[in-house]
């Protein structure tokens, strides 16, 4: 396997819409909290076999309009050290001041006429608040984001924090995909969000959506690397069929 002198770093951040059917009831949430255990892992025999490169690895979870950063510190952990904890959907009514803001939250979109679907809109004001993408210009290989989204309706109410994401050269120099367990979840948005229709995946089964998990963390993790198949098989031979390992080296070269 062909590695560099200098190691270099990459940002991996998931973004997750824990409302619609990745809810606590909905039926690919578990699936997706395995898949996520499995993808760390798999990040993680990369960060290992390679001695060119580090990942540090941050998720960010919403739901409706309640968006956090996860670990708490705020700040992305390497994946060494990282533990998935499962995700669950942030029932407003577990703590009196939560539902507050829940409720306060939805009567303003409301009056302000943004819908009260997923709130990406959220999401993105939490990545500029933290600062995500600026610290990756000095240190940093373009990130990987991926975004799993449910079956909800987007709310319109994202596209000024789009168009800041986009004015920082990480945001709009990373690999970026979406997933999403809906043919119909505003499609035209996901595309205008991850830049491209052809980053937009829909899955329409559990064991679908793992596969898929799996197979885009991967190949944003080796994205901007200097990699062949027989690299990839390598890496992963044992988890991986032959087309799927082909099929990460093409996104990979393209």
């Amino acid at each position: 396997m062909v590695v560099g002198k200098e190691k270099r770093k990459k940002l991996i951040l998931f973004v997750v819409d824990t409302s619609g059917e990745f809810n606590m009831n909905g039926r690919y949430l578990e699936t997706a909290n395995r898949a996520m255990e499995s993808v760390i892992s798999n990040i993680r025999t990369i960060q290992e076999k390679r001695n060119d490169i580090e990942f540090d690895i941050a998720t960010l979870q919403f739901y409706g309009t309640i968006a956090k950063l996860r670990p708490p510190s705020h700040s992305p952990q390497n994946v060494s050290d990282y533990s998935w904890n499962d995700l669950k959907n942030d029932d407003p009514g577990r703590d009196a001041n939560t539902i507050v803001r829940f409720v306060e939250s939805i009567e303003e979109n409301v009056n302000k006429n943004r819908g009260c679907g997923a709130n990406i809109g959220r999401a993105f004001q939490v990545l500029i608040e933290q600062n995500v993408f600026d610290r990756c210009l000095s240190v940093y290989l373009p990130p990987a984001v991926v975004f799993l989204i449910s079956n909800t309706v987007i709310s319109d109410d994202y596209r000024e924090e789009l168009e800041i994401l986009k004015g920082k050269p990480r945001f709009n120099s990373a690999f970026k995909r979406t997933i999403t367990v809906d043919d119909d979840v505003s499609r035209e948005k996901l595309n205008e969000i991850t830049g491209n229709k052809n980053n937009v995946v829909v899955v329409r089964k559990p064991k679908e959506l793992s596969e898929c998990i799996r197979e885009i963390a991967i190949t944003g993790a080796l994205y901007d690397s200097n990699v062949d198949e027989n690299d990839i098989r390598e890496l992963f031979g044992e988890v991986l069929d032959e087309e799927s390992i082909q099929r990460i080296y093409r996104n990979i070269a393209r």
